[in-house]
């Protein structure tokens, strides 16, 4: 009688005990469906954060490649400056040892510079460009100006000649005209619109070579009051694309005085 007693007393005790820990088990379960919400929104910002640095992190090795190429491209232009002064040594030294005669060294004549300017501008691709251009002679034949020019390519490649034209103003802001060839139109018309070097003026070479120069006139025609002639040279777009750099960039300019 007393072991039925006593286990009547043990299962009581159990059922009474059952709801209690339904509400511990389902309390537990509750806490873990919230620390893993929370957990999947930490990966969810962490995921925005490290696509954001990545895209930083494209950006400037972009960037680096950019002035990687320039680097490259310095460094080359360096060493064709070393070989010239080599060169320029050895000369020196040939003439310091008595081994160059008169008739040796006598260079052809060259007509003498009116002016020279060194320019570098961007051109396709971003590359960088080293050109001289030199204004060899200028003359006037009553309002008509002629100037002949010289161009240098001074990079270590190829260079295209379109992205460069040539304009000019006098003191007053009066804009230099140039005949317009019309076959059509049997009377002469005057533009006042920047020149293109190429094929325009330079119809012979559209790359030159590194080292290779070419030869080109431009003529204007300006009033009877134009006296000081500033000339500029400019980028211009060209085949249908315009970069923003090309767009009305002065490069270098000159003078011509009547």
């Amino acid at each position: 009688m007393k072991v039925k007693l006593a286990l009547a007393v043990v299962g009581a005790l159990f059922i009474s005990l059952l709801p209690g820990c339904r509400d511990f088990t389902m309390e537990e379960y509750q806490e873990a469906r919230a620390e893993r919400t929370e957990a999947q929104a930490k990966v969810a910002e962490l995921e925005v954060e490290l696509e954001a640095e990545q895209e930083t992190v494209t950006g400037i090795r972009e960037e680096l490649e950019a002035y990687q190429t320039d680097v490259a491209e310095l460094e080359a232009e360096l060493e064709t400056s070393r070989a010239k002064i080599a060169e320029l040594e050895a000369e020196l030294a040939r003439w310091r040892s008595g081994a160059l005669t008169t008739e040796e060294t006598s260079p052809p004549e060259q007509p003498t510079p009116l002016q020279e300017e060194d320019f570098r501008y961007r051109g396709y691709e971003g590359r960088l460009v080293s050109v001289q251009v030199t204004m060899l002679n200028a003359t006037w034949d009553n309002n008509k100006l002629t100037v002949t020019w010289e161009l240098t390519n001074k990079t270590n490649r190829k260079i295209y000649l379109t992205l460069l034209a040539v304009k000019a103003h006098d003191q007053m802001g009066l804009k230099g005209e140039w005949k317009v060839e019309d076959e059509d139109d049997e009377e002469e018309e005057f533009s006042e619109e920047p020149r293109a070097i190429y094929p325009t003026l330079q119809e012979g070479v559209e790359t030159p070579w590194p080292g290779e120069t070419v030869q080109f006139n431009a003529e204007w025609e300006f009033g009877p009051l134009s006296e000081v002639i500033t000339i500029d040279f400019i980028l211009v777009p060209s085949g249908g694309e315009v970069p923003e750099y090309l767009e009305d960039e002065v490069i270098p300019s000159f003078t011509v005085t009547r």
